[in-house]
Order: structure tokens, then C-alpha cells, then sequence
């Protein structure tokens, strides 16, 4: 399993799972391989499928699973429950076909590096899983298979290259942890039930995704939200209902989204742990952003659009605030001063590098405490001056600046 992988199970790995329901009884088993193959039975009738029906003898398998092509499918007829987790791997055409009584895995259900998996037929009975994973499939479209799936914690989905609907998941409750990268067909997102809490919103390299809509039901402020690398993403309005007044600050990263022009959908974020946006050319206006009243970490890094930090009038605190980078493109060249920060009354470190249109450092009128570092650099416009003034005026202990070098300064 991929280190990425892993690194996404440690939010939901930690807590309890819940118990799996038997309404029948059950024999248990370690379970048994071998080296037969066989095709799925083709269905006879267009009655709803009886998941009750489909095995006299329901069995459960006791610990961890792996099913690969030298599995003998006869020793998964009735399979029933695995109480750790099951991974399917390595398989050129359809799955066994006596998966069909599986409804319950209490761990991880991994689907991994079948490069001609093209459907999921055989696990329409699946009904819980404890997280779920979809990795390296390369041939993978069609999850219709899942559609009565009915709860996951997780759902990882990573560098499937021809999977572009997720929307047979959309009954998916309790999920807490989602996390889709590299997955370079995606175009749609599950509607998630309403009222959906996640912990953490990965969404990164899938250059077709164009809006966020699925997500609109979502409620509670994530601990991490990172949107990145997303080309053709054109709204975050399905954000909207996700930043709670009550619920504790989390990280939102928001980078190289190039068709993104507004940051509508995030007027009610009011504090946040850490706060980046960096690579969003077509961002002219931080006003989504006026109900924003705290951040720990604030970095802007290459909006060459931005001539204004207006619409940050609410923002009362920042530990560490920095605007451009160190390299040429990574400022904001139509910036001319601070204006827009005219309520901030507290901030403890100011960096400003590569911010070439700068002239002044006006507009930190409510200023009371801090800055205790402060790093100008490749801004050739500010006269040395305004910098003195300013370091004068607030008494800064530690300062750096280079008009010409962006780099600097540590």
C-alpha cells in the first residue's frame, strides 16, 4: 500500500469501528486460495437483486484478506464478512463472481492495481465497509456495483485514469476523510447525504473536475481542506456550508486553480488555522473573504491580478502573514500598499518578497501589537524611507531588506 495511503488512513485508522449488524448465522473461516478462475453468472431476471438469497450458508472470514487472480474463486462462495480489511488486487478482467454475498468488511476495502477492472459487478451486495480505496485502476469507469453501499469513513481514490463518475457512491453516510488525487478523467464528485462532517477534503491533479456542487450539503469546518492543481475549476460555491462560527480552525489551501476568478463560497469562513492562496491568476478580490476575523498562517503567493488587500477588513489577528515568494512570479506586481488591513490589531510576523508594484506600507492603521519580524524584499519600488518609518513607528526588533533580491532574507 502507498505511503499516500497510509498517510490518509491516520484520520480514520485511530476511532472505534462500529459493529457490523448479522441478521443470519454465520460460519467462520480463515478462508482458502488457489489457482482456478471464473466468470461471472449472467443474470436472468430484472428483479431487484436479494442479498439475502444469493447463499444458503453465509460465512465470515476472520482477520485480513487478500484476493488476487490466483485466489480459487470457489473458496469465496457465501463470503459473508471479513473482520479486518480486504484487498482485491491485480486482476485483468471482471471479479470473482461468488464475491456477490459479501455486505460487510470492518476494515479497509481496497481495490488496487487491477489494470482491466473496467466494473465492480459481483459486489452489488456490499453494504459497510470501513474505508474505502480505489488505486492505480487503470481501466476502472463504472462503480455502479456500489450504489446500495451505505457507509465508509473513507473514500481514497488515486491515479485511476479513466474513472470520471463517483456519483454511485453518493449514498455513502459517515464519511469523514475524502481524499481523490491524480485521478485525471474525474468530472463528478458523490452528493454526499446533508449533513456531512468531514475531518479532511483532498481534492488534487484532476484536470476536468469544474465545480464543487456535489459538496453543497456538507456542515462543520474540516481540519484540512487542500483544492490543488485543478485546472478546469471554476466554482467553490459547494463550500459554502462548511465553515461553522463554533467549530475549531483548520487549514484551507487553495493553489494553482487557474480558471478560478472568484472566491465566492467562502464569505462564511471566520477563522482558520493556516490560509494559503497561491497560484490563482485570475483572482482581482479578496471581498468572499470580509467575514474572516483570524488566521494563525496567512500566506498570497502569485495572484498577479490582485491590485488590493480590501475585502480583509474584518481580520483582527495573524501570527505570521506573508505576501509573494522568492521567486520574480510570485508576488502580486498591481499591489501598492496594505490597504484593506485596516483592523488588524495584531500580527507577530510580516514577509512581503517579489511584490514589485509596492510603494508604501500604509494601511495597518489599528496596528497594536507587533510586528516582531519584518522582511521586504524584491520590491524595488518602496523607498527605504516608508521602511524606516515604518520600523520606527512600530518599534520591529528583527527586519530585513533587499529592494532587488526577493531571496535575501532567511
Amino acid at each position: 500500500m502507498s505511503r499516500l495511503v497510509l498517510a490518509a488512513l491516520a484520520l480514520v485508522t485511530c476511532g472505534p469501528r462500529p459493529p457490523v449488524e448479522q441478521d443470519e448465522p454465520m460460519s467462520t473461516t480463515t478462508g482458502a486460495t488457489g489457482s482456478s478462475s471464473a466468470e461471472p453468472e449472467p443474470t436472468t431476471s430484472p428483479a431487484p437483486l436479494d442479498c439475502d438469497s444469493v447463499c444458503d450458508v453465509p460465512w465470515t472470514h476472520d482477520g485480513d484478506l487478500e484476493i488476487t487472480p490466483a485466489t480459487d474463486p470457489a473458496a469465496l462462495r457465501c463470503l459473508r464478512r471479513v473482520t479486518g480489511d480486504l484487498t482485491i488486487r491485480d486482476f485483468s478482467g471482471p471479479l470473482p463472481a461468488e464475491l456477490l454475498a459479501l455486505r460487510d468488511v470492518d476494515g479497509l476495502f481496497a481495490l488496487q492495481h487491477n489494470d482491466g477492472l473496467v466494473d465492480l459487478a459481483g459486489l452489488e451486495c456490499l453494504r459497510r465497509v470501513d474505508g474505502l480505496i480505489f488505486e492505480g485502476n487503470d481501466a476502472l469507469i463504472d462503480l455502479a456495483a456500489l450504489t446500495d453501499l451505505e457507509s465508509s469513513r473513507m473514500l481514497f481514490a488515486q491515479t485511476n485514469g479513466a474513472l470520471a463518475d463517483l456519483s454511485p457512491l453518493s449514498g455513502l453516510a459517515g464519511l469523514e476523510l475524502l481524499d481523490l488525487n491524480v485521478n485525471p478523467a474525474l468530472q463528478r464528485l458523490p452528493t454526499l447525504p446533508h449533513g456531512t462532517r468531514l475531518d479532511s477534503l483532498v481534492l488534487w491533479g484532476s484536470p476536468l473536475l469544474t465545480d464543487l456542487d456535489p459538496l453543497a450539503g456538507l456542515e462543520g469546518t474540516p481540519g484540512q481542506i487542500l483544492l490543488e492543481d485543478l485546472p478546469a475549476l471554476t466554482s467553490l460555491a459547494g463550500l459554502s456550508g462548511m465553515f461553522a462560527a463554533d467549530d475549531p480552525p483548520g487549514e484551507l489551501v487553495l493553489g494553482r486553480l487557474p480558471a478560478l476568478a472568484s472566491l465566492s463560497g467562502l464569505e462564511s469562513l471566520q477563522e482558520a488555522s493556516a490560509l494559503d492562496l497561491h497560484e490563482l491568476p485570475q483572482i482581482t478580490s479578496l471581498a468572499p473573504l470580509a467575514g474572516l476575523r483570524r488566521v494563525e498562517r496567512f500566506d498570497i503567493g502569485t495572484l498577479p491580478a490582485l491590485a488590493s488587500l480590501v475585502g480583509l477588513d474584518g481580520l483582527e489577528f495573524v501570527d505570521s502573514l506573508g505576501i509573494g515568494g522568492c521567486s520574480g512570479a510570485s508576488g502580486s506586481p498591481l499591489l501598492l500598499d496594505l490597504t484593506g488591513l485596516g483592523s488588524l490589531g495584531e500580527l507577530h510576523h510580516l514577509a512581503l518578497r517579489a511584490n514589485v508594484g509596492l510603494q508604501s506600507l500604509a494601511g495597518l492603521t489599528a496596528l497594536a501589537v507587533g510586528p516582531d519580524t519584518l522582511v521586504v524584499t524584491g520590491s524595488p519600488n518602496l523607498p527605504a524611507e516608508q521602511f524606516d518609518a515604518f520600523v520606527a513607528a512600530h518599534g520591529v526588533p528583527d527586519v530585513c531588506q533587499d529592494p532587488q533580491d526577493a531571496c535575501a532574507c532567511p
